[in-house]
């Protein structure tokens, strides 16, 4: 009966918080409002070439945004300043902080050193009101041309604790994972010419509790924050499955990918992913190719392909043999993919030949085998 009674309150506790409409950073239900869903480490070039290279500081398509930003620091977040995120917000008596950096090593509040208990006196669920310093961002810049009609995402690399985000002073998101990526789509908010970004984070949220540990508590954007464009299809996610069979002779290669289209119309398009190996000049030693149909605003298109490897070179601590991996979507010339007949079939398989590349990707991939074993990780 008592664990019956427990469990009876547990529920009760729980649903009574999530009915009180407390503010996502108290809020230990929510941890992203249109936040894009977590994705490999990716970054979409215009080219095979380019995206073997895989350096985005040379892509036209990037804007990194690191640097002097305006910003404003108070001790509560009852003291934030209202409207700060409106585009006509007078901030010419703010002072100003570099992106990446923490408030505290700026002189923006203090660190705090524990390793046993929280720096707050609240208890779960509860983030502290009184003292909890909030900061204030702002940062404009100019949309280039050619990214009209492209899709705008803005990355922020880690932001401690929570964060919310405005756009021309409309809300984009809210987010939560202090040290994991942040990105939001901005494009139904961005306008032509100059564009203002306007962001707030607070010291310690209803999260602060997964995070006590032995290390230095200290705040603000860590990593870089920039701007990519995408095209109208988007290759959001690639995970690689490798693997051996048991004499490692055989490797297989599974891949999801996922695709987004964000047009609101159907499309056709070509997926074809290469394994190049880096030791014999980067020679094809894999390849496959598939037609995909999107539909309107199909954001999580996922095709999956699986071919087999003999004799892959193995990824050991001693030597880390990796493949590099390339997918790249391109454009479709086909009018209709779904036809049964095979002539159909071979002929559209003869005119894959005509596809342009929309977005290629990079990704190393390594072949190995993990087990424990006699109490012995191998």
């Amino acid at each position: 009966m008592k664990v019956l009674f427990y469990l009876a309150l547990l529920i009760f506790t729980v649903n009574s918080y999530a009915n009180n409409e407390r503010p996502p950073w108290q809020d230990h239900t929510v941890f992203a409002i249109n936040k894009e869903e977590p994705h490999a480490t990716l970054f979409p070039f215009r080219s095979e070439q380019a995206a073997l290279l895989n350096d985005k500081n040379n892509s036209a398509h990037y804007m990194l945004l690191n640097g002097i930003w305006k910003f404003d620091w108070q001790r509560s977040p009852s003291d934030k300043p209202e409207g700060f995120e409106k585009p006509n917000f007078d901030d010419s008596n703010w002072g100003t902080i570099p992106v990446p950096a923490n408030w505290e090593i700026e002189g923006y509040g203090y660190p705090i050193y524990l390793d046993e208990r929280f720096p707050f006196t609240t208890t779960w669920p509860d983030a502290p009101t009184d003292y909890n310093p909030i900061g204030s961002y702002r940062k404009s810049f100019e949309l280039p041309e050619h990214w009209q009609n492209k899709q705008v995402f803005i990355h922020i690399g880690a932001a401690k604790s929570s964060l919310d985000i405005w756009l021309n002073g409309k809300k984009v998101g809210f987010s939560q994972g202090s040290k994991s990526p942040a990105e939001f789509n901005l494009t139904p908010y961005l306008k032509a010419g100059k564009n203002l970004i306007a962001l707030q984070i607070r010291r310690w949220s209803d999260a602060s509790y997964l995070e006590s540990q032995d290390m230095l508590r200290i705040s603000g954007i860590e990593r870089d924050v920039y701007l990519y464009t995408t095209e109208q299809q988007h290759i959001f996610d690639v995970f690689a499955k490798p693997k051996l069979n048991e004499n490692f002779s055989t490797g297989t290669l599974e891949l999801d990918i996922t695709v987004a289209n964000y047009k609101d119309t159907h499309v056709k398009r070509v997926l074809e992913y290469k394994l190049l190996d880096p030791r014999q000049d980067m020679k094809e030693v894999l390849t496959q190719k598939k037609h995909i149909d999107l539909s309107a605003g199909q954001k999580r298109a996922v095709t999956t392909f699986i071919k087999k490897l003999n004799e892959p070179a193995l990824w050991s601590a001693e030597k880390p043999n990796l493949y590099t991996l390339v997918v790249s979507l391109k454009e479709s010339n086909l009018k209709d993919t779904h036809s049964n007949s095979k002539i159909e079939a071979q002929r559209n398989h003869l005119e894959d030949t005509h596809e342009n590349v929309l977005e290629s990707v990079s990704l190393n991939v390594g072949f190995r085998h993990i087990e424990i074993k006699d109490s012995q990780l191998l």
